[in-house]
């Protein structure tokens, strides 16, 4: 079975009539994004590989940012950390 981080569940499952904040609260992804990097010590990282947009690590930086970095055409690569915010 497929596995679909926060944002692709949001952007795939519902639909933009139903996008409300009280939807989005109560929103159950395969990988919550914000759950795993609230639990994630500082300078720490967890692999992950989200069926949707290739999400493939969830960082929590030294400085406490969410960073995240995606599946490459190289599978033994992941791309460079980001921003959750932006896609490869």
């Amino acid at each position: 079975m497929a596995d679909f981080c926060t944002r692709c569940v949001w952007e795939i499952f519902v639909q933009p009539h139903e996008r409300t904040p009280e939807v989005l609260e109560n929103l159950t992804p395969d990988i919550d994004v914000f759950k795993i990097y609230g639990d994630l010590p500082r300078g720490m990282w967890r692999p992950c590989l989200c069926e949707g947009c290739g999400l493939g690590a969830i960082m929590k930086s030294e400085t406490g940012e969410l960073l995240v970095a995606y599946a490459t055409k190289d599978p033994d690569h992941l791309s460079d950390w980001t921003d959750y915010g932006h896609r490869p």
